[in-house]
């Protein structure tokens, strides 16, 4: 064979590797009676993230007339057609779709690809009201509005609970970009509660709201911005969990007392934030929901049954503080 031949020949290889393939039969691929059910896994960057891969490995088994198909997705990848259609050809009956992948472009094709076939679609995250309706049977997600509400009124119960529901609060407010690019959808909700709340009294000030990411340096950066420009600050509402945990280091440098001269309330928090708030940091957490699978599961129980199902179905997140810690170690805030 000529080196052009060599070439082509690896090339075409090199191609086919590329495209999903859909794995060798097994004795629970060929069993009839198993519900076939695709699920495109996330990358586990976080605790989070690998609870919610975990909640559909522990829900979805044989044992329970369910067979899991993820060979098809790389959890690096995002959601792409050629995945749904390798699943469509290992039998799939039910897509989960988590919105993680909802802004790639990719993902709407990939959608579209489940209802041609007639594979009713399940949308898991919290990003749902991105996408077209028409496109899924049901969502699961996180009520974020509920979320901010959550913390308002651990909030108000906090400073009565100590006789300080007299005090005025002056409020920092260190947001991610959903309020300003998303205004109006789930995500976004959150913050507007945080920022509109409904008070007991009108003891709030909110002293200015930035945006910004999941870092602990930008945490740090933005709270050293808000003790230096106000000096008054005495809380803050973080909406990323590392960025709450470098906003605690910055309190510290600054000699001031986490959860006395200045009380820090985060989202999205498990082991680290118990921890945070065992070691004095964090004064309070909203534990957001990663456990998925067992209403995913719910959800296609139904529709085997014949039955109706909801458009969106709302998961309930916890509010942890030094309180309710002690209850739930060595666990998380969901088990």
């Amino acid at each position: 064979m000529n080196t052009i031949k060599r070439l082509t020949a690896l090339i075409l290889v090199l191609l086919v590797g590329c495209a999903p393939q859909a794995p060798p039969a097994t004795d629970d691929n060929n069993d009839p009676d198993l519900i076939k059910v695709a699920f495109a896994r996330i990358p586990a960057k976080n605790e989070w993230e690998s609870a919610f891969n975990r909640s559909f490995d522990n829900t979805f088994t044989a044992a329970d007339g369910f067979l899991l198909l993820q060979e098809c997705h790389a959890a690096f990848n995002p959601l792409a057609p050629d995945a749904v259609q390798c699943f469509i050809d290992q039998g799939m009956q039910y897509l989960l779709a988590p919105t993680m992948f909802a802004r790639h472009e990719d993902f709407i094709a990939a959608l579209r690809v489940a209802n041609d076939a007639g594979i009713p679609v399940i949308i898991v995250g919290s990003d749902y009201d991105l996408i077209d309706e028409d496109l899924y049977i049901a969502a699961i997600a996180s009520d974020y509005y509920r979320q901010g509400r959550l913390a308002t009124l651990w909030l108000s119960g906090y400073l009565r609970a100590r006789e300080r529901h007299n005090e005025d609060m002056h409020i920092a407010f260190i947001g991610g970009d959903f309020l300003t690019h998303f205004p109006g959808t789930n995500r976004s909700m959150r913050a507007y509660a945080l920022l509109n709340p409904t008070w007991p009294n009108d003891n709030r000030n909110i002293l200015e709201s930035v945006e910004g990411f999941d870092s602990m340096p930008l945490g740090e950066e933005e709270m050293s911005y808000f003790i230096e420009t106000y000096p008054e600050v005495n809380a803050v509402y973080i909406e990323c969990g590392m960025t709450a945990l470098g906003a605690v280091d910055a309190i510290k440098a600054a000699g001031k007392i986490p959860g006395e001269d200045i009380i820090v309330m985060t989202f999205g928090g498990d082991h680290w934030a118990l921890r945070s708030i065992i070691q004095r940091g964090l004064t309070m957490a909203v534990a957001v929901n990663p456990m998925y699978g067992p209403k995913a599961r719910e959800i296609i129980e139904k529709l085997e049954r014949g039955e109706t199902v909801e458009k969106v179905y709302y998961l309930q997140d916890k509010v942890i503080d030094l309180d309710a810690v002690a209850d739930m170690l060595p666990a998380t805030a969901f088990g």
